[in-house]
């Protein structure tokens, strides 16, 4: 939705689609009972429902980013949440039912029983997911996708830190997340260091921070994932202080975490480049926690 300020009116609502998982790159872990990594292809639509929203210009073009949490709606006196194995699918548009029922492949996954019905008979012609997994750019004046980072933070994760994935933050959740919204991209903002646009996303769940060279919107490149120090938890949202504001001259972030209470500070280096030897850790230091203030 976009909001004109002067008018204090509603100028333009953007439809965001749905992201199909059973197209290449958009591959999904959808088991939390099967102990392993697996990531594969699946007839289901995610909804994004973005949590965070950054803008960003450059050369002239306008674009806005979204972390693609999910969120369900579940209260006392309503859930629209049901998992695949208690669900009737139509074997018109889904086979070997049997086998995606299995809880070591589809049947675990959370999806809505508010729409997918078609023929309002009680049986699913489509799986609807809640989140996208991901990050997206969009264009801000059609709302077109220009980009998603499709299942790269979960292969990512998988190729980097394989005993917290899909993790709640530690190794003994291993794989807790992937039946619900796997890293949960909760929060993304965007910082220029040198001549870059970085987009910086915190996976709550997981905890930590995706970091993205966003430049050219059209073909962002992933640079490193920068995992949550011990005890911290939850990264909710962050704000970028670049060099000229920053108290020590070089660009921060800073990011507060909602389970830990805690908030930690990143210096950014201005080395951040393409990790392809898995060596070079452009964020200098581990975040600290800042003391509580006396009462």
């Amino acid at each position: 939705m976009v909001v004109e300020i002067p008018s204090a009116s509603i100028d333009t609502i953007f439809a965001l689609g749905y992201k199909d998982h059973n197209i290449p790159g958009n591959e999904l872990d959808v088991s939390d009972q099967d102990g392993i990594i697996n990531l594969e292809s699946y007839p289901v639509l995610g909804m994004y429902q973005p949590d965070g929203l950054a803008y960003f210009g450059t050369q002239g073009n306008s674009f806005f980013l979204t972390a693609n949490e999910g969120a369900a709606r579940k209260y006392t006196a309503y859930n629209e949440v049901e998992r695949v194995s208690a669900l009737v699918l139509n074997p018109a548009t889904f086979t070997n039912i049997s086998t995606l029922h299995e809880p070591h492949n589809l049947g675990r996954l959370n999806v809505t029983n508010a729409f997918g019905d078609a023929g309002g008979d009680q049986i699913m012609d489509t799986l609807y997911s809640y989140g996208g997994r991901s990050f997206s750019i969009w264009d801000a004046v059609t709302g077109s996708l220009v980009y998603d980072s499709g299942s790269e933070f979960e292969s990512q994760i998988e190729l980097l830190y394989p005993t917290i994935f899909n993790s709640e933050g530690g190794t003994g959740t291993f794989d807790s997340r992937s039946d619900n919204k796997g890293p949960e991209p909760e929060d993304v903002v965007v910082g220029k260091v040198g001549n870059r646009f970085l987009a910086f996303i915190g996976l709550e769940q997981i905890g930590g921070i995706m970091v993205y060279d966003i430049t050219n919107p059209l073909a962002p490149v992933f640079l490193m994932y920068e995992p949550s120090a011990p005890g911290y938890f939850g990264p909710e949202a962050s704000v970028f202080i670049n060099e000229l504001q920053s108290p020590n001259g070089k660009p921060l972030l800073v990011v507060a975490h909602e389970a830990s209470s805690t908030l930690a500070i990143y210096e950014i280096g201005s080395n951040i480049g393409i990790i392809e030897d898995l060596i070079e850790l452009p964020i200098s230091f581990s975040p600290t926690q800042l003391p509580r203030p006396s009462r």
